[in-house]
């Protein structure tokens, strides 16, 4: 190959809810452009968040995956891998194993990173995409195990992801959930006292991508990258209203997204309440998408110097 050839990074975001694959070359990540990107639907959180550990059939069903996006990054000559585990992982008891057997099988190194580091990663991709809102804003990051908040310098991962409230919630009811987030939420506006009020919320992972679609969809908003406090109230009433079959068909969601999107909206509604705020800003990026620019930052010195 060509010695002035961009770079090809690769990065994996092993969720609670699916892992998500992004391949992207570039000089760095301003100028990078993405070659491809993959979803599987894999919800490790189900058995970390009921049992404590990953059952044999989802570590397979995992090891597959990652044999195929090994192969993956074979094809497209990724010089630079980068996987990262987050809360499911970080919940389970036999993590350890499952590194091992991936690292073992496809030469991938899996890193399991804390809250605190995943929120910096999910704040420094927002400050990037929306330098004039995200820094005056309260960020939000609603993943299956753990949400994580930042605002100004404070982060905060709090265990309320949607796949962990849909295991600790027996009722499926709206105002069961508001109940349970409420105490949370609380908690971090005292936290958050003495700094100053957000002007508005931004939001990350797919419930939050999933929710700005559907407010345009059903005319709530003339964009699908932000919605209205009411809009969020509108669609949380709509979708409680419905059952899962009707949210398939009638709102188009995916299988693995009509359950999860119901804690989800109550998250996104409740917040907004607590905290007063009236905007909702989807910029459509998520952890892969901070992977990949907190990649390149790191990778850049041997980049140059190549």
């Amino acid at each position: 190959m060509g010695h002035d050839r961009p770079t090809r990074i690769g990065v994996i975001d092993i969720g609670s809810n699916a892992i998500r694959c992004l391949i992207a070359e570039g000089r760095d990540f301003v100028h990078s452009k993405v070659l491809i990107e993959d979803r599987a639907a894999l919800r490790l959180g189900h058995d970390a968040f009921l049992s404590g550990e990953i059952s044999e059939e989802v570590r397979l069903q995992l090891l597959k995956v990652f044999i195929q996006w090994k192969i993956l990054f074979l094809k497209y000559e990724v010089s630079h891998i980068r996987a990262v585990a987050t809360s499911a992982l970080r919940n389970s008891k036999n993590q350890k194993d499952i590194c091992h057997q991936v690292l073992t099988t496809t030469g991938i190194k899996i890193e399991i990173i804390n809250g605190d580091e995943e929120g910096r990663i999910l704040r420094d991709i927002l400050y990037h995409r929306l330098p004039h809102v995200a820094p005056k804003s309260l960020c939000m990051d609603i993943g299956g195990g753990s949400v994580e908040f930042s605002f100004e310098e404070k982060i905060f991962s709090l265990p309320i992801g949607t796949v962990r409230l849909l295991e600790k919630v027996s009722s499926k009811e709206s105002e069961a959930f508001r109940l349970f987030l409420r105490p949370h939420l609380l908690r971090l506006k005292s936290e958050l006292l003495h700094q100053k009020k957000p002007t508005a919320l931004v939001g990350t992972g797919g419930n939050i991508k999933s929710l700005s679609r559907l407010a345009n969809r059903l005319h709530l908003s003339q964009s699908r990258r932000e919605f209205s406090s009411f809009a969020a109230h509108q669609m949380t009433e709509k979708l409680f209203a419905l059952n899962f079959q009707e949210r398939l068909v009638r709102l188009k969601l995916n299988r693995d997204r009509a359950d999860v999107i119901l804690p989800a909206s109550c998250l996104v509604d409740e917040t907004c309440r607590i905290f007063e705020l009236t905007r909702v800003h989807a910029p459509q990026v998520g952890l892969k998408e901070g992977l990949l620019m907190d990649s390149f930052s790191h990778f850049s010195p041997q980049i140059s110097s190549s």
